[in-house]
């Protein structure tokens, strides 16, 4: 019984002084950095203000994860998938009671203290002596490093982040010790929610060293198959946990155009001055001074095992390694967004873990030598921390203008918004974007703007969107082009294509021409060193756009569906024209329905064999572009009746086209002389060619060349039909030529007509995942975000089918036209975010109820092994 007590008291002392420690390391916190960075009048770190865009919008709309969609950068994407999103949600608990800045910098400092009180704990229960891990402690709270992410880097997100380190840790080394499955379970819950917190610096700092710890921890007389076992239920149930955080790394690194290279040193690491900078000799110190002990105690007694150490030493190595590959550059992308001075922190940690494993060891052999120099070690760290106050680095956020905060965020507002942005441009637009260049603006401009930009200071999850951005860059921002038609075209087709109504123009300009005409730059404001323009609503069109603009099918791969856009773009047949809509690669797969709802459609790199679906469109009115100089598809002798020719064969040239052009509503004021030469990379360009005499009797040439045609159109019963064997928007786009891009124009004007009716509607977005289009007189919605098949559409109440459109965005075709039309958007989330989404929350739970109730699991286990075992022994000896 009185061991019983013993024991009883001790737990409850260490609880105490645990929580008396933990105070002390709070109030110290709070008083070195805590107030000033909570309720100052400055914010600090250079990022701050990205994750305070995120935090307004996730404060204000408190979006659901799986069904929650982020509009005001990029063109939109989902919140699982954009960007990590846990802390966003973390933090809008404490906006409830305090307005978005304070709630975030209090998160912020909440974490960071965490990050040291965990550290304590993880100190304490390696080394078994309060005094010891107090001094480690104080080492880390003195090291700027731990501090580098908030204040300087302004990493608010993967700051916040930091405390799960030092819990993971904890879990594993107890489990080391003990080998309970409950705490390997604990450690993998908290290595999972880091992943969802935030997944780069968690799958860097947090999990991968914390696999090796586990690694290498364990006891020597576990059989390796048992080590592999509680490897992968570690990693497993991590990976498990995590899935939403794991899914967002996959997309941004996997899916996207990567990250571009680094180019400057901090990517490398500037040794020594960065170790210097961000250091402190201290960890170094320890870790050779009881390294020492350590050798002493392993003489004396020779039954130590080194699993503790050699594990702490593997963590470590993740940093060693990172830093010397990004030293050398060869990891010069992944340096770019954690350059090695993002790890310092963990780096720091682990080497007074390290030292604190030696301690270890070196408290068996004598606890009252070990009090004797741990006491010696915290008044030394203590006397040499007195002697040398803590001197923490801040860094003003990175904006332009350097004095943002002072315009935009009301808790340091010291000056007027309208001194840097002129009035015409609105606060709350969320159906137009303004194009701004320079990222230090976008960082502060959705914390008062509603209305969103073009661009993000994050980048988008998924390259082909940033791709089409890039276009838009070139196009628009200096372009290099020197034929001035095709300059202006091609900007005006980007500018509606992004539904951009308002332009800041400080930062690579706008071409000339554009910014000096009146009939589209309609109202202008020199504010600071920013240049305001807002673009004519009639030159232009919106987000969301209710149309009557015909809807074109392009049908092919997605290389062809890029040279086809941008085909359309060097003759601007804009959003005023048409809107051109992604479909499948085979045509095959077309439904009726699809045929129902588009004026034409284009064959280019495709595939299919199901024409008579194409020639019942035609005759019934549709219009067909087929091109099979673009595909490797089989397509000679007699074809199909929808063709305009019989036969055609393959064939190549080289040198000037010299095209012969009969007369034609196609041929119209085009000249062929002007035509780029027929060359590829100068070779041979391949042909798809056929004669007159394969011309059908409903058909003529329209383009040939030495007696071979190579363009033919024709009208089958109420549609029209083209056939081309050029390749043609390869060869436009190839050679930017302006002149075949009229051609194609003119086959699209041949196909296509304006209509004079303009929809009258009136657009509603009470919510980013919900938007209501109320009006008459309109056969479609171009809906300019990023298509996302979570997007559900429905006119009147019925569902309808939602299709890739323009740069990757959306239209919802309306079947009949009545007097009055609703339709209604809404993005509830895909198939694929919804079961990401159920699994790691069904594995929180699975963890949760196996913490609280263990038995029923391991019962099941053990019977599943016993089977196992059985049908093992079972099939070895049917073997035999």
């Amino acid at each position: 019984m009185t061991k019983i007590l013993l024991k009883i008291f001790k737990v409850i002392l260490n609880i105490l002084i645990f929580l008396g420690l933990s105070l002390v390391i709070s109030k110290t916190i709070w008083n070195f950095i805590g107030n000033e960075y909570v309720f100052g009048k400055q914010p600090f770190g250079g990022d701050f203000f990205n994750a305070l865009t995120y935090q307004v919008h996730f404060s204000k709309y408190f979006p659901n994860p799986a069904s929650g969609w982020l509009p005001f950068w990029n063109e939109g994407w989902a919140v699982i998938g954009g960007y990590p999103f846990l802390s966003f949600y973390l933090t809008s608990l404490l906006t409830k009671f305090f307005d978005v800045v304070v709630g975030m910098n209090l998160f912020s400092i909440i974490s960071l203290t965490a990050f040291f009180i965990f550290s304590l704990a993880l100190f304490r229960q390696v080394s078994k002596n309060w005094l010891f891990a107090l001094g480690l402690t104080a080492v880390l709270i003195y090291t700027r490093a731990s501090y580098y992410q908030l204040t300087t880097g302004g990493f608010i997100v993967s700051a916040s982040a930091q405390w799960y380190l030092p819990v993971v840790l904890f879990f594993l080394f107890r489990f080391g010790e003990s080998l309970k499955i409950r705490d390997l379970i604990l450690a993998s819950l908290f290595s999972g929610i880091s992943l969802l917190h935030h997944a780069p610096t968690s799958l860097l700092m947090i999990f991968a060293p914390s696999v090796l710890f586990l690694a290498f921890s364990f006891n020597s007389k576990l059989k390796t198959s048992q080590k592999l076992i509680f490897l992968l239920i570690f990693i497993g149930f991590s990976f498990m946990i995590g899935l939403g955080g794991l899914y967002t790394f996959y997309l941004q690194n996997f899916m996207g155009t990567g990250t571009d290279a680094c180019n400057s040193p901090q990517c490398w690491g500037i040794y020594p001055k960065h170790l210097i900078t961000w250091l402190n000799p201290a960890p170094l110190a320890l870790v050779t001074i009881f390294l020492v002990c350590f050798v002493v105690s392993s003489i004396v007694k020779k039954r130590f095992r080194l699993n503790f150490i050699i594990a702490a030493f593997s963590g470590f190595s993740v940093f060693a390694l990172y830093a010397l590959a990004a030293h050398l550059k060869l990891i010069n992308s992944q340096a770019n967004v954690i350059p090695p001075t993002r790890t310092f922190w963990a780096a720091n940690f682990f080497a007074l873990f390290i030292a604190c494993a030696f301690f270890y060891y070196f408290q068996k052999l004598s606890r009252i030598a070990s009090y004797v120099v741990s006491l010696v070690v915290l008044v030394g760290i203590i006397f040499y921390f007195y002697n040398n106050p803590v001197n923490i680095h801040k860094y003003q956020p990175y904006t332009v203008p350097q004095d943002a905060a002072s315009y935009v965020i009301s808790n340091y507002r010291t000056k007027k918004l309208s001194e840097l942005v002129p009035d015409f441009i609105p606060i709350n637009e969320p159906n137009w974007r303004v194009d701004i260049f320079n990222p230090g603006i976008i960082q502060w401009w959705n914390i008062p703007f509603q209305t969103p930009t073009v661009r993000g200071y994050s980048n988008n999850a998924l390259g082909v969107h940033r791709d089409w951005q890039y276009f838009l860059q070139v196009a628009t921002r200096d372009p290099k082009n020197k034929n001035t038609e095709l300059i202006a075209n091609e900007a005006l087709f980007l500018i509606d294509a992004f539904g951009i109504g308002f332009i800041d123009n400080s930062t690579a300009s706008y071409p000339t021409s554009l910014l000096k005409d009146p009939q589209l730059m309609i109202k202008y404001a020199h504010l600071r060193d920013f240049d305001w323009f807002k673009l004519s609503p009639e030159k232009v069109t919106p987000i969301v756009l209710a149309t009557n603009a015909p809807a074109v099918l392009f049908v092919g791969d997605d290389l062809g569906y890029q040279n086809f856009i941008r085909t359309l773009s060097m003759v601007n047949l804009n959003s005023f024209w048409l809107i051109p809509v992604k479909g499948p690669k085979n045509f095959d797969q077309l439904s009726s329905n699809d045929f129902k709802q588009f004026k034409a459609i284009i064959l280019y790199r495709f595939e299919g064999k199901n024409w008579s679906k194409l020639e019942s469109f035609v005759k019934n009115g549709g219009s067909l572009f087929v091109d099979t100089g673009s595909t490797d598809q089989q397509i000679s002798g007699n074809l199909p009746a929808v063709f305009p020719i019989n036969s055609t064969s393959k064939n190549q040239s080289k040198g000037p086209w010299n095209a012969k052009l009969s007369p034609s509503e196609i041929s119209n004021q085009i000249q062929g002389s002007q035509f780029s030469d027929l060359s590829f990379k100068g070779g041979f360009w391949r042909l798809s060619t056929t004669s007159e005499a394969e011309v059908r009797s409903f058909a003529k040439p329209v383009i040939s060349k030495d007696n071979q045609v190579l363009l033919v159109e024709g009208k089958l019963g109420q549609g029209n039909v083209v056939w081309s064997g050029i390749n043609l928007f390869y060869h436009i786009v190839d050679n930017e030529n302006l002149e075949e891009g009229k051609l194609f124009k003119n086959i699209v004007s041949s196909f296509i007509h304006q209509t004079n009716t303009k929809p009258n509607y009136e657009v509603k977005r009470p919510a980013p995942e919900n938007i209501l289009v109320d009006g008459q007189n309109f056969s479609g919605i171009y809906f300019k975000e990023n298509f996302d098949p979570g997007w559900k559409a429905s006119v009147n109440g019925s569902e309808t089918k939602v299709y890739k459109a323009g740069l990757e965005f959306m239209y919802i075709p309306v079947f009949n036209i009545k007097s009055d039309e609703r339709v209604i958007l809404e993005y509830k989330g895909n198939l694929v975010v919804w079961l990401i989404f159920l699994l790691s929350i069904s594995s929180i739970l699975f963890s949760l109820i196996f913490l609280i109730i263990p038995s029923p699991f391991i019962l099941l286990k053990n019977k599943f092994l016993a089977l196992f075992k059985k049908n093992l022994v079972k099939l070895v000896h049917e073997e035999e």
